[in-house]
């Protein structure tokens, strides 16, 4: 159990206010607090250990690196939708993370982006934007990624 603490203001309790049923608001010697159960939400410190965002990390950084030397005209094209791709996907996870009602469909939508992902990783390859041992690496973790993505949400029911 952990507490995610809130302030008090005049007229009301700060955002996320309206929400907050009675019985998880807690008095604390720190000021009001609501009470969580630890599988309801995933923590800073859980997300950072959990293998499917080390891994998407690490792959964000080698393509932020990779992306940096395309030649300018395609800097502004297919390294733009690249990153933005992966960007998205990350951000896809974390909502998937805080959320407890729709985290299918936002790991299904970052399902999809992974998929467009991969399709722009091939196009660099075809147009000898990317080597072949840097698409080999590419490729294995975009597949390594895939596989905890689906390993997550097979985890969930559908609804």
């Amino acid at each position: 159990m952990f507490y995610c603490y809130y302030e008090y203001k005049e007229g009301g309790i700060s955002p996320p206010n309206a929400a907050i049923p009675r019985q998880q608001q807690i008095a604390t010697p720190y000021g009001l607090a609501m009470k969580y159960k630890k599988e309801e939400r995933m923590t800073e410190n859980d997300r950072k250990q959990s293998p499917i965002f080390t891994k998407t990390s690490d792959f964000l950084l080698w393509l932020l690196q990779h992306t940096e030397k395309f030649p300018k005209s395609e800097r502004f094209r297919l390294a733009k939708r690249m990153e933005d791709c992966a960007f998205g996907f990350y951000e896809l996870l974390v909502e998937a993370t805080r959320s407890s009602k729709r985290k299918r469909q936002f790991l299904l939508q970052a399902d999809v982006q992974l998929e467009k992902l991969r399709l722009y990783v091939r196009m660099s390859q075809a147009r000898k934007l990317t080597s072949l041992s840097q698409y080999h690496f590419a490729s294995g973790a975009l597949v390594e990624i895939g596989k905890l993505l689906g390993g997550w949400l097979k985890t969930i029911p559908e609804t």
